[in-house]
């Protein structure tokens, strides 16, 4: 059921506006709506955002709420 949703992250993205909706998206459905996040490319490379990315997703309460 549902798709596979992809999001695409350019290189001049805002790091806490991608960050939050990547987290909302892949997270905050758990895959249970339509628009439920399952792939994400990121255009110029990943590595920068790794760890952020894996840091949001263990602390997702903290991460609602950045500034």
């Amino acid at each position: 059921m549902g798709a596979k949703n992809h999001v695409i992250v350019m290189p001049d993205a805002s790091p806490d506006a991608t960050l939050n909706g990547l987290v909302a998206a892949g997270f905050g459905a758990a895959g249970q709506r339509c628009m439920a996040l399952s792939t994400v490319v990121f255009v110029g490379g990943s590595k920068s955002w790794e760890n952020k990315l894996v840091e949001c997703g263990k602390y997702l309460s903290q991460c609602w709420n950045r500034t």
